[in-house]
């Protein structure tokens, strides 16, 4: 499923785990171009400008992903950790 958001972010999700972030960067901007609500994608295209050190890209795509977070999501504590230890 080539056009498939979902695969592609776990494709880019993959890459990441195995040490390849420009593999995951280039694969989970594709997904969310395609669904820009793929939260989990949002958050590991965090992880992965992290990596390679593009802190402020990091830190943007967090704070956009904060924004989309509801309050009470059980996720929103490992979000607003991520946007700390970037700034």
């Amino acid at each position: 499923e080539p056009d498939n958001p979902s695969v592609i972010a776990n494709i880019g999700i993959l890459q990441a785990a195995k040490v390849n972030p420009a593999g995951a960067i280039d694969a989970l901007q594709h997904a969310l171009t395609l669904d820009p609500n793929l939260l989990e994608a949002k958050f590991n295209l965090a992880l992965a400008y992290a990596r390679v050190g593009r802190r402020a890209e990091a830190a943007a795509t967090t704070r956009e992903l904060l924004g989309q977070v509801p309050a009470e999501s059980p996720q929103r504590p490992e979000i607003e950790r991520l946007l700390r230890a970037l700034q």
